[in-house]
């Protein structure tokens, strides 16, 4: 896992207050919170960075989040980690097919606390076991 600051955690999400906002409560909780902007970017900070976990939003500039994510397990550059996406889109098959991906939880946005976000992503990085379902 991460350092002495904690699980490193990337967050990919377009929207720079909810990225940011996101990045100021996880860090509080004693992770260390780096964001991206788009999927490129997003791409090189976990092939740089790896990641102890990943949250990121389906909509992105300049390609889905589902190609971007589709590309960042493929990467290996997560090695397993989880990928927690935290997304307005709350379709059925885009659920389904993020799932499909690798994705070890989908959140919608407007039906999440972003004070439940540090919880949840510390659940993501206990042992399968003792996870609860996202």
């Amino acid at each position: 896992m991460g350092d002495q600051a904690g699980p490193k955690i990337l967050i990919i999400d377009r929207e720079t207050a909810q990225a940011e906002a996101l990045r100021r409560e996880l860090t509080h909780a004693g992770f260390q919170a780096i964001v991206a902007f788009d999927a490129a970017s997003g791409l090189k900070v976990a092939a740089l960075e790896k990641p102890d976990a990943v949250i990121m939003d389906l909509t992105l500039p300049k390609q889905t989040g589902i190609d971007a994510l589709k590309r960042l397990v493929a990467s290996g550059a997560l090695d397993g980690r989880p990928v927690l996406v935290l997304s307005n889109l709350n379709q059925e098959e885009d659920i389904r097919e993020a799932r499909e991906i690798g994705a070890a939880g989908y959140l919608i946005k407007s039906d999440t606390k972003i004070t439940d976000i540090p919880r949840l992503v510390a659940d993501l990085l206990r042992p399968k076991k003792a996870q609860a379902k996202l």
